[in-house]
């Protein structure tokens, strides 16, 4: 561990359906993706003050912008915020199933 005293907090779930609306997204063969760097500008307004960085998981697919198919993850330091996908590790989505 890096941080061995740092306490983990677990902040309220947020839906792409209800709290992220207006996060930029497309179409892909499999489904919805999601602008990271949207995610990542809502998340940044919302960092707790005695936060030392909020990270976001999520099913969701994710990509950084228009010249990306997707990745698994998205980050800005300096904002102290991150979004992670576990989607592409899902066997079905591997698999072609929709999920």
């Amino acid at each position: 561990m890096f941080y061995p005293t740092l306490e983990v907090k677990t902040l309220p779930v947020l839906s792409f359906e209800n709290e992220l609306v207006g996060i930029n997204n497309r179409q892909n063969y499999y489904g919805r993706q999601y602008l990271a760097q949207d995610i990542l500008a809502y998340m940044e307004k919302r960092v707790p003050k005695d936060a030392y960085c909020v990270m976001g998981i999520t099913l969701k697919d994710i990509y950084p912008g228009p010249n990306w198919n997707y990745v698994y993850g998205w980050a800005k330091y300096k904002a102290r915020v991150g979004i992670f996908s576990f989607l592409r590790w899902d066997d079905d989505y591997a698999s072609g199933e929709k999920v």
